[in-house]
């Protein structure tokens, strides 16, 4: 008898209505939760039908329906852009010469004209980054290149370029689509 006890006191000895009523305890929870979930797909079809039967009855009220909008309404188109930015620059630079500290603050106030230009277009879901390099010409050739990771179907870009007899300009626009 000692021996016994001491076996079930470190969990040795096998109970087989123990597992019994585990198991019971398992299939009354399942079914419990059954007859929640029958319960609750019920009362989400009588809601159902009883909308429809109210729209039925009283042509005012309208059903919902999904109206998540998942592409732009008026989408990214660089052409027009880039002859706005084009334009922009031409009226702005023409009798420029080169002056860092004029140019400096020529660089702010132009990124915000063309900026406030292309939300003028009202592109639907889109973010802009304007990039704006000005520079003194000299006899040397500047190649202005950049690479970035994005959307080849909704994302998209526009750039002009300008130059005179002192001073060379490159703008770019990087519309990016915001899901």
């Amino acid at each position: 008898m000692a021996a016994s006890l001491k076996s079930s006191k470190r969990g040795n000895v096998k109970d087989p209505a123990g597992r019994q009523r585990k198991f019971v305890m398992n299939q009354a929870i399942k079914q419990s939760e059954e007859a929640f979930t029958h319960t609750a797909d019920a009362a989400a079809v009588k809601r159902k039908v009883t909308k429809k039967a109210e729209c039925a009855v009283n042509p005012t009220i309208v059903e919902p329906t999904s109206s998540y909008q998942l592409e732009s309404l008026r989408r990214f188109r660089e052409d027009p852009v880039t002859s706005r930015i084009d334009s922009i620059l031409s009226n702005k630079l023409a009798d420029v010469e080169y002056d860092s500290e004029v140019c400096r603050s020529l660089i702010v106030t132009l990124t915000d004209d063309i900026l406030a230009m292309v939300k003028q277009f009202e592109f639907d879901r889109y973010k802009f980054i304007v990039s704006m390099y000005i520079g003194e010409k000299k006899k040397h050739d500047v190649l202005i290149v950049s690479q970035g990771l994005w959307d080849i179907e909704r994302d998209g870009w526009a750039s002009a370029s300008f130059e005179n007899y002192s001073v060379y300009a490159t703008a770019s626009v990087y519309a990016l689509y915001v899901a």
